[in-house]
C-alpha cells in the first residue's frame, strides 16, 4: 500500500510535469539557421533544466525530511537542494548567455 506522504509526492510531481508547455512547430527535423538552432536550445534548456532542477529539489528536500535522525542523510538532502539551486542559476546564466550571443532584434524564437 502507498503512503500517504509518497502519494501527495506522486500527485505533485505529475502535476509539475503535466504543466510543461508543447509547442508544435514545422515537421522538418532539419533546423537550417543558428537562429533557429539558438531557439530550439533555448527551448530545450528551459523545459528539461527547469524540470529536473524542480524534481532535484523536491527529491533533497524529501531526502532531508525522512532522515530526521541522520545526520548523513541530513547533510545529503541539503547538499542535493544546494546543488539543484545552483543548476538553476546556471541554467539561467547558460539562456541568458545564448540570448546575448546569438538572439538580437532580427533572431526571435516563437515559444
Amino acid at each position: 500500500m502507498i503512503s500517504r506522504r509518497t502519494s501527495i509526492f506522486l500527485a505533485l510531481l505529475s502535476y509539475l510535469l503535466v504543466l510543461n508547455v508543447v509547442n508544435a512547430s514545422s515537421t522538418n527535423p532539419i533546423v537550417s539557421t543558428v537562429c533557429d538552432v539558438l531557439c530550439v536550445v533555448l527551448t530545450a534548456l528551459d523545459t528539461i533544466g527547469g524540470t529536473l532542477v524542480i524534481i532535484m529539489f523536491l527529491y533533497g528536500g524529501l531526502t532531508y525530511v525522512y532522515s530526521a535522525d541522520n545526520p548523513g542523510g541530513r547533510k545529503k538532502g541539503r547538499d542535493i537542494c544546494v546543488h539543484s539551486l545552483i543548476g538553476g542559476i546556471l541554467i539561467v546564466l547558460a539562456g541568458h548567455a545564448l540570448g546575448w550571443v546569438g538572439l538580437s532584434s532580427n533572431c526571435i524564437c516563437d515559444t
